[in-house]
């Protein structure tokens, strides 16, 4: 079962995907293009197909109050991400 949990004052791009369990805080910038995954697939039973396999997280993403994520960001399950931290993307 997954679970969001947002803050206020949330700016969230398009092309942005968000799943699994996150918690979100107050006054947090999500660029374009950012996949927040907040669980894995699993693969532990093989020769099984990986898509019978159930979808697993140790710990939910936690983004703290006052964060940047720039365009293009990868973030994954178990994460915690400080306050007033900037998470640089794809930029070049």
């Amino acid at each position: 079962m997954s679970q969001l949990t947002l803050g206020n004052n949330i700016q969230i791009n398009p092309n942005t995907s968000i799943y699994g369990n996150v918690i979100i805080g107050n006054n947090v910038m999500i660029a374009p293009n950012c996949m927040i995954a907040g669980r894995k697939q699993g693969i532990k039973n093989i020769p099984e197909p990986m898509i019978t396999e159930p979808c697993t997280s140790k710990r939910p993403i936690v983004i703290e109050d006052d964060v940047w994520i720039a365009a293009n960001s990868l973030i994954l399950h178990g994460i915690r991400i400080g306050s007033g931290s900037v998470i640089g993307g794809g930029e070049c």
